[in-house]
């Protein structure tokens, strides 16, 4: 007697949305007037995490997440050095 189990597995993935970080700022004096005003971008280096056969959605979404708050986190040190480069 043979037994066939036939099933398939679609290709999912975790991925973050393509768009940049746009930052405007503006540095004012004591006199409340505008010094110095830009505008920098930065790029989304946020990855996608694949998702395999058999492994949890869960565990997978929070191990993006933490790669997100990472990201985040890196981002926002590049900005504050852009802005200090620019100052």
């Amino acid at each position: 007697m043979l037994v066939v189990y036939a099933f398939s597995w679609e290709k999912i993935s975790i991925i973050p949305e393509e768009k940049d970080m746009v930052v405007a700022y503006k540095v004012f004096n004591a006199e409340n007037t505008a010094l110095k005003t830009g505008l920098i971008t930065l790029t989304n280096t946020g990855k996608g995490i694949p998702l395999g056969m058999f492994q949890s959605l869960k565990k997978k979404t929070f191990e993006y997440l933490d790669q997100y708050d990472a990201s985040i986190v890196t981002m926002g040190k590049t900005l504050i050095d852009k802005i200090a480069a620019e100052l």
